[in-house]
């Protein structure tokens, strides 16, 4: 009983897959995943996640800039437009995908 329990959990381990990934679902779940995420990352990489972060994040948002002074857009309209597009960015991705997203970015960008 106990060896069936442990190769469940084994198989589901292995389905699962050892990167944990952003849950943009709503946002709360992304912040918490993001900061599940940040605690096991070594110092080298907990910085280039959170530029990756920060990058991504204004990029995808940054096509929404027109909509600023639209006065027929509301304030929550253009939250929920925002949280859209960072959802597609971000959900379901490792630390690694948004490491070298944001790197391909910036090579992009010429910074």
């Amino acid at each position: 009983m106990k060896f069936n329990l442990l190769m469940s959990l084994i198989f589901v381990f292995v389905l699962t897959g050892c990167d944990k990934k952003i849950d943009a679902t709503n946002k709360e779940s992304f912040l918490e995943s993001i900061k599940i995420i940040e605690a096991d990352l070594p110092d080298d990489k907990y910085i280039a996640f959170t530029v990756g972060i920060d990058r991504l994040t204004i990029k995808s948002v940054l096509p929404l800039s027109d909509l600023v002074n639209d006065q027929d857009i509301s304030d929550e309209e253009l939250h929920r437009l925002s949280f859209d597009e960072i959802r597609k960015t971000f959900d379901g991705k490792t630390a690694d995908e948004i490491i070298k997203a944001s790197e391909e970015y910036k090579k992009e960008m010429g910074w």
